[in-house]
């Protein structure tokens, strides 16, 4: 289905038909744990992405965030809490899409500890699907990926704003999502490939609105060189812009994931369930336009493409959810009270906490949200919600 809000918001265009291009498509959050690794092990590999795999395939290259590990028998699967691990045989899911590149910088390459992680890396590159954004040293996770495909060199690289898994000198991990990382490998990235790609695995999960922070950084990352930004992490949909001429979709939202029957995600219910498959065309001067294609996980946990009235809800939602990107100040008063009600959710978090660990527990999380530069910015903007103008309008509208 064509995006019928990418005129309203720019495309960049040139009449210059000689050069080489290339459709590149794009997904959401990959993860072939939960309740779908008793599908795949039930129904086969190529049960995940079956309604879907038509589609995709209708590209050149192939492109999404692995929300999942692949530890093997390792003792991290049997004494760690963490249900996103997949069975090995699930890699053949994505080599069935046909996935050229995985993202990896997220908030659970390190789930299932340093075994599980190197695994992963190395089940991947066995079946020849590259990552990039995570490695065994910060130096590793730094290193982009190239591929060339149409005579065009597409160079990728990932970075994560969850700083309780990220890499560092001596430890393996997810390159962190800052300024001096970025603005750095995308420069030297944009000397070796044509065209760069940037998966940025960041925001407050559940929200349809990135934060001031996701927009500054994401058009500092188009300035320094990149001509696609693809968003991961908040599990739902959320706007795109057309920004000097590259494009950047904040977030993609769920594409293969547990949703129905997950206490986590269902509350979010219908939007979790909702994702998309962005076909973007490429040329070696850059971003040329893009088509969203809208899908709908269905109870299987499986996507498939939506149906007319389904699509054109999504593609509603996407245009509506777009609008306040012209507008830094109303983005702004969005995020002031979403983290107003983050906080509430908080609270709720250190209740639970203090009545499982008492005291010691409370210290403990207080001060790993202080060390974590994500907390720091909501707690800020909790901060500025509490004593702005805004906060007393809400409170007076909600008493009467």
């Amino acid at each position: 289905m064509k995006n019928k809000g990418l005129m309203q918001l720019g495309m960049k265009t040139t009449n210059n038909e000689s050069k080489e291009e290339i459709i590149l498509v794009a997904v959401g959050d990959v993860c072939l744990g939960l309740e779908v690794r008793k599908t795949i092990a039930e129904h086969g590999v190529l049960f995940p992405f079956e309604h879907v795999r038509e589609q995709i395939l209708r590209s050149d290259m192939r492109f999404g965030n692995l929300e999942v590990v692949f530890p093997g028998n390792s003792i991290e699967v049997s004494s760690r809490k963490s249900q996103i691990w997949a069975e090995d045989n699930a890699i053949n899911s994505l080599c069935e899409a046909q996935f050229d590149v995985m993202s990896f910088a997220n908030n659970h390459i390190m789930d299932h500890g340093k075994a599980g992680f190197f695994r992963t890396l190395d089940l991947m590159s066995k079946h020849n699907i590259v990552s990039v954004g995570a490695g065994a040293t910060l130096y590793d996770s730094r290193q982009a990926a190239i591929i060339k495909r149409n005579n065009l060199k597409v160079g990728f690289l990932a970075f994560s704003d969850n700083w309780g898994q990220i890499s560092g000198n001596r430890n393996p991990g997810a390159t962190e999502a800052v300024a001096k990382y970025m603005i750095s490998d995308i420069r030297t990235l944009k000397k070796e490939a044509d065209i760069v790609i940037v998966s940025l695995h960041m925001g407050i999960e559940f929200t349809p609105y990135p934060s001031p922070f996701q927009v500054k950084i994401s058009r500092e990352a188009v300035d320094a060189g990149a001509n696609v930004i693809i968003g991961h992490h908040p599990h739902v949909l959320q706007g795109f812009e057309v920004y000097h001429g590259s494009l950047i979709f904040y977030s993609l939202g769920n594409f293969v994931f547990q949703v129905y029957g997950h206490g986590y995600q269902q509350p979010y219910l219908p939007h979790v369930a909702w994702g998309v498959i962005l076909t973007i065309n490429l040329r070696s001067d850059g971003y040329i336009s893009h088509n969203v294609i809208p899908t709908v996980i269905n109870e299987e946990h499986r996507p498939r493409l939506a149906n007319e009235d389904e699509a054109d809800r999504i593609m509603r939602h996407i245009t509506e959810i777009s609008e306040p990107l012209r507008d830094i100040h109303r983005l702004e008063r969005i995020y002031r009270h979403t983290c107003g009600e983050f906080a509430r959710t908080n609270y709720w978090w250190f209740r639970v906490g203090f009545g499982v660990g008492g005291i010691k527990k409370i210290i403990r999380m207080s001060i790993m949200m202080i060390l974590r530069a994500p907390n720091r910015r909501w707690i800020a903007g909790f901060l500025r919600y509490m004593f702005s103008l805004q906060f007393v309008r809400e409170r007076m509208n909600g008493e009467r």
